[in-house]
C-alpha cells in the first residue's frame, strides 16, 4: 500500500533561472509497490520528461528514490537526483549534505538554501575510436554536417554506466550547424554500442559548450546532462584554470543549462541550481 503525498515539476540545471532540464517529482509513503511503480512509468510517459520518486518509509524518516524515463524504470537520473534533493531541502527541511538510497547504490549529495544542489559521481571511461572515412562520413551525415567538417573533429567513447559517441569539435560553431538525422543517429548508436551523439568544445579554460542527442530521442535534444559531466571534465583536467569547470548546454548556442563541476579525489561534484516549474 502507499499514499501520493506530493506531485512537482522543476527545471534543474538551470542556467541564470531560465531553462534548464525538466524533471517531475513524486512524494509517496508506504512500501515499494509494484501499482506506485507502474504509476511512475506512466507519468513519464505522459508528461515526457523524467519522473522522480520519494518513497518514504511508514512512520520513519527514512527515503528511497526511484527514476524513470519513457515508461520504465532507469538506475540513475543526474537531474533527477537534483530534484530530489531540491524537493528535500524545501519541503522537508533537510539542507547541507546527505546519502541518497537510490535502486542500485546509494548517492552522497547535496542542497544549499539557494537552490544549488549537488552529487558526487566518479568519472567513466574514454577510449579514442579509431576513425575511418566511413565512420567519418556516418557521423557527418548523422549531424547534417557537410564534407567541410572532415578535420574539424575527433571521436571517442566513453561515459559511466550509459555510454556516449563523444564529438569534440575544434571550431564551435558547429554546434551550431547540427541538423540530426534520427535514423542515422540511431543506426550510427547500434553499430557503436552507445546512448547517444554529445558534442562539445572547450570554450575556455573554465567552460565547455555541449550539446547531446540521445538515441531514439527523434529529433529532441537533451539539455543536460549529468552523467557525462565528469568524464568531460577528467579527460581535459589540464585545460582547466583552478578545479571548478562549468559545462554550458543545450540548444544552439549552448546557453539552456548550467552544470558547475568541482573536483575531489577521483570523482566530481555535479551541480546546478534548481527552480520550480509548472505542476502537472
Amino acid at each position: 500500500m502507499y499514499r501520493i503525498l506530493a506531485n512537482e515539476s522543476v527545471q534543474a540545471f538551470v542556467n541564470t533561472r531560465q531553462g534548464g532540464n525538466r524533471s517531475h517529482v513524486v512524494v509517496a509513503v508506504g512500501e515499494e509497490d509494484p501499482g506506485l511503480m507502474r504509476h511512475c512509468c506512466a507519468k513519464s510517459l505522459d508528461l515526457g520528461c523524467e519522473v522522480t520518486l520519494v518513497l518514504r518509509a511508514p512512520g520513519d524518516d527514512a527515503m528511497a528514490v526511484f527514476f524513470f524515463a519513457a515508461g520504465q524504470e532507469i538506475s540513475f537520473c543526474g537531474h533527477g537526483t537534483l530534484a530530489a534533493l531540491d524537493w528535500m531541502a524545501r519541503h522537508a527541511g533537510l539542507m547541507g549534505s546527505r546519502t541518497l538510497r537510490c535502486r542500485t547504490a546509494s548517492v552522497d549529495g547535496f542542497a544549499e538554501a539557494d537552490g544549488l544542489c549537488g552529487y558526487y559521481e566518479e568519472e567513466g571511461q574514454f577510449a579514442a575510436l579509431p576513425t575511418t572515412a566511413v565512420l567519418l562520413d556516418q557521423v557527418r551525415s548523422a549531424l547534417g554536417w557537410g564534407c567541410e567538417a572532415t578535420d574539424d573533429f575527433t571521436l571517442a567513447i566513453g561515459g559511466q554506466s550509459r555510454l556516449k559517441l563523444l564529438v569534440q569539435v575544434r571550431d564551435a560553431g558547429l554546434l551550431e550547424r547540427v541538423e540530426i538525422n534520427p535514423d542515422l543517429r540511431d543506426h550510427l548508436c547500434d553499430q557503436l554500442q552507445v546512448t547517444g551523439f554529445y558534442l562539445y568544445s572547450l570554450e575556455d579554460a573554465q567552460a565547455v559548450l555541449a550539446r547531446h542527442f540521445p538515441k531514439a530521442y527523434g529529433e529532441a535534444e537533451d539539455i543536460a546532462t549529468g552523467n557525462i559531466a565528469p568524464t568531460i571534465a577528467r579527460r581535459h583536467c589540464s585545460h582547466w584554470q583552478g578545479d571548478r569547470v562549468g559545462i554550458f548546454q543545450g540548444g544552439s548556442r549552448c546557453n539552456q543549462s548550467h552544470l558547475i563541476l568541482h573536483t575531489e579525489d577521483r570523482g566530481w561534484w555535479v551541480s546546478g541550481h534548481v527552480l520550480p516549474a509548472s505542476n502537472d
